[in-house]
This record gives C-alpha cells, structure tokens and sequence, in this order.
C-alpha cells in the first residue's frame, strides 16, 4: 500500500493581503469625496420645531455661505468647496443642471449672520440656472 504524504493547505495570504488593501483605499477615497462639501467651519443657522432629514438627496450640490476673515460684513461663496465667484456659481449651478437635470436639489449652507445679507445673490444664481428645488441647512436645537 501506497502511504500519502500529508500535504499542508494554506490559503495565500499575499493576494488577500492586496484585495483588502484595494478596498481599504476605495472606501478612504469615497468617503472624502462625500464629506468635502461640508469640510468649511460655518455656524449654522438655528432651527426649532423641524424633524431631522432623513435622507441626503443623491442629485445635490451644496453651496456654502461663509464670513470673510478680512471683513466680516462679506461672504465668500463656495461650491462644492471650491470658492467662487456669485458669476462663477451661476455657471456652476447651469453646468449641474445640464448634468443632473431639473429635478437637482440645491442645498444652501450660510453661516447664520450671513444668510439673509447675501440670500439674494445665491437665490438669483440658482433662479438663472433654473433649478427650484432648495433646501436651507440648518442646525437642530435640543429639545428640552
């Protein structure tokens, strides 16, 4: 009779090793993305009596309301985190619309001392690129 030599089965580690690698790196590299938006410090406005969003609309741009360290009576604008122009930003909102189309949503982030001071420029921005469909991010204050 014939004895068998005991073979040991292992599994290859080193190609695990780059399959989780891959994915470790896909996953740091979306969420990024996801979070670049929101990264400008902007002291949101209050909000009372709102129930909280639930869900984040997947066909969104997000424009951000925020004080100029050197005069604080200005604002700087910024979408998607880029800083712009209120000419610029009207091109930026065409352009989403033209990719996105009109059922876009438009989602405004303004620090609270700003908000109404340059409403009009971000709402006539918007109205140029024919979205209409906006939403104002606002702070939820505890409730007692």
């Amino acid at each position: 009779m014939a004895v068998r030599k005991e073979e040991s089965q292992e599994v290859p580690i080193s190609s695990l090793i780059d399959v989780v690698f891959l994915l470790i790196m896909f996953f740091v590299v979306t969420s990024n993305i996801e979070k670049e938006a929101f990264d400008v410090q902007i002291d949101l406005v209050k909000a009372q009596n709102m129930k909280p969003a639930v869900k984040v609309p997947p066909k969104r741009i997000t424009i951000n309301v925020q004080k100029d360290p050197g005069d604080p009576e200005l604002g700087l604008f910024f979408v998607e985190s880029a800083m712009v122009t209120p000419e610029q930003m009207r091109t930026e909102l065409i352009g989403f619309r033209k990719a996105v189309g009109s059922d876009g949503v438009v989602m405004i982030r303004a620090d609270k001392e700003l908000l109404f001071r340059h409403e009009s420029e971000v709402i006539e921005a918007i109205k140029a690129s024919g979205l209409a469909n906006i939403r104002i991010q606002a702070e939820l204050e505890a409730r007692d």
